[in-house]
């Protein structure tokens, strides 16, 4: 394995919005729902994730700088990644988008029991906030409850059978 690049002098700095441009060889496209889901996001959560820039350029980070423009930020948490080469900055930026993709599958099992622990813990915040719709949050916890009933009771080992 080759030798890691030097991040050690990665920092945010907050950049204006206005300032930030969107890569032009950037291949990921964003619905404006997905764009509102991010503002949205944004709006629960807080910006939990900087955008990563070249100077002005958005390497990643297309969405939430839409979304923080819908939602009329003026500035935003970036990184300058200054340490890639051109062509790296190029090929992360479709590796980025394509690391969410092959990232892995859900544990559909612990995913319903989330779902309905914050359900649980607070009946009014909007579970959809976490990228499910209600009508999928609802299936996945109807699924646990039919688990649940389907799952065989021990056997009385109290008298011979």
């Amino acid at each position: 394995m080759d030798a890691l690049p030097n991040t050690s002098n990665l920092a945010v700095t907050y950049r204006a919005v206005a300032e930030l441009k969107p890569h032009q060889q950037n291949s990921r496209a964003h619905t404006r729902s997905q764009i509102k889901f991010v503002a949205a996001s944004l709006g629960t959560y807080g910006w939990t994730n900087p955008i990563l820039i070249d100077d002005d350029n958005v390497i990643a980070g297309h969405a939430r700088l839409e979304a923080a423009k819908l939602l009329g930020m003026v500035e935003v948490p970036t990184i300058c990644l200054s340490h890639m080469t051109q062509v790296q900055k190029r090929a992360y930026i479709i590796a980025d988008n394509r690391m969410n993709e092959v990232a892995g599958s859900w544990d559909r099992k612990i995913l319903a029991l989330e779902h309905e622990a914050i359900r649980l813990m607070d009946p009014s915040f909007d579970i959809s906030s976490t990228g499910f719709s209600l009508d999928d949050v609802e299936i996945m916890i109807d699924g646990l409850t039919l688990c649940r009933e389907d799952e065989a009771a021990a056997p009385d080992r109290s008298h011979p059978p």
